[in-house]
């Protein structure tokens, strides 16, 4: 995939319900830390929640006007944690690996925090993207009764 034909902005309030779409999608659950549907209400609450929480860095990303993917980094514990997802209809392009990669370059360089990422080992399409985004695996733990790989990137 050719990062340059990519474009990103952040979230605003219009994003909400694809991005409730997207979080409800059978894999996107499938792989996620807690596999129950999510509610309406619920994502309403915490999509405003995260929309005003100034330690939030969250962007949609689009090919040409489409939009194909989703990168949320949360900062805690002196760490930028990860979330991200790609659309249903573009998943298996190596769009995850280029939503990680650009996330790395536009990454505040001011500040210092390496950037984690927590991804089930079952998740094949995640490991590979953190992989091939140069992200180092290091570690593996349980989360909710589940292997997990560890990966981080310290951004210079």
């Amino acid at each position: 995939m050719d990062i340059e034909l990519i474009t990103y902005r952040k979230v605003h309030k219009n994003d909400m319900k694809i991005l409730f779409e997207w979080a409800n999608d059978p894999i996107v659950r499938k792989n996620a830390f807690s596999n129950d549907a999510i509610q309406w209400s619920d994502h309403v609450n915490w999509f405003l929640d995260k929309l005003n929480d100034p330690n939030c860095l969250f962007f949609i990303f689009y090919l040409k006007s489409t939009p194909i993917g989703q990168i949320r980094i949360d900062f805690k514990d002196n760490e930028g944690i990860i979330d991200y997802s790609v659309a249903p209809n573009h998943r298996g392009k190596g769009l995850g690996t280029a939503l990680l990669k650009i996330i790395s370059s536009i990454y505040p360089p001011h500040l210092s925090l390496p950037l984690k990422g927590i991804v089930k080992t079952s998740n094949v399409g995640s490991i590979k993207a953190f992989q091939f985004a140069n992200f180092t695996e290091l570690d593996k733990v349980i989360i909710r009764n589940s292997t997990c790989s560890v990966f981080k990137k310290f951004i210079k």
